[in-house]
């Protein structure tokens, strides 16, 4: 059983150490502890971001358990990914920004970026990143290199979006089929733009997106670093 310490609330474990719905539960006494405030934000009305006539999908109809990834598994994958100073993270498809969280106690030298098309969400998540700067150590520079969180209300399958470029990106099954091969598409049109700063890392979470990879984005396929139950780690080249 995974027990929730707050003096070390985003713990490293071993893979196969504890169950899913384990690392689900710890998850829910985070966000306690965190002081989010889900129900007044969560709307079941996909209309809201665009309609599902539009192609969007927001999973505002399941538990923010079930589409978000446990603290624990967010642990794992920074750690196995070796961040290091300047290296910046983008998630797409962020929610709440739960990863943001993790780095800001473990990983703070590196930068976070997040997207997320649910104005409340990202609302949200701000507001609880402020009270949780507050209590950070005097000496974590989180608070030099972003008093607000780092978090954008973006849809990211936009025509007009341009991806920025990262040193890990992370994508989880934020949307629609169609959004996501639209996703994909950007980061392979990165993975071969000649003036890319070397290579990337992707973690892909999710039957949809690890399919999408498997079956249509070779240059992700062929190029496994990392797999477990859960999630993936491809290098672009």
């Amino acid at each position: 059983m995974l027990k929730f310490d707050p003096a070390n609330p985003f713990p490293l474990h071993a893979e196969g150490s504890h169950s899913y719905s384990e690392a689900k539960d710890h998850a829910t006494c985070v966000d306690a502890w965190l002081g989010f405030r889900f129900g007044s934000v969560e709307v079941a009305d996909p209309s809201l971001y665009g309609g599902e006539e539009a192609g969007k999908e927001t999973w505002s109809h399941l538990s923010p358990q079930a589409y978000q990834t446990p603290y624990v598994e967010i642990r794992q994958m920074l750690e196995l990914v070796q961040l290091g100073a300047g290296d910046r993270v983008i998630d797409l498809g962020c929610a709440f920004a739960r990863v943001a969280f993790v780095m800001a106690l473990h990983f703070r030298k590196s930068e976070f970026l997040g997207f997320e098309i649910c104005a409340d969400r990202v609302r949200e998540a701000r507001r609880v990143w402020q009270e949780f700067t507050k209590c950070l150590p005097a000496d974590n520079d989180v608070f030099e290199r972003a008093s607000s969180l780092n978090i954008v209300e973006q849809d990211l399958a936009s025509e007009g979006w341009i991806l920025p470029s990262a040193t890990v990106y992370f994508i989880y099954d934020f949307g629609s089929e169609i959004d996501v091969r639209r996703v994909l598409e950007k980061l392979r049109l990165a993975a071969g733009n000649p003036g890319a700063e070397g290579d990337f890392l992707v973690i892909s979470r999710g039957r949809r997106v690890h399919q999408l990879i498997y079956q249509s984005h070779a240059w992700l396929g062929e190029n496994v670093v990392h797999r477990n139950l859960h999630f993936t780690i491809f290098r672009s080249r």
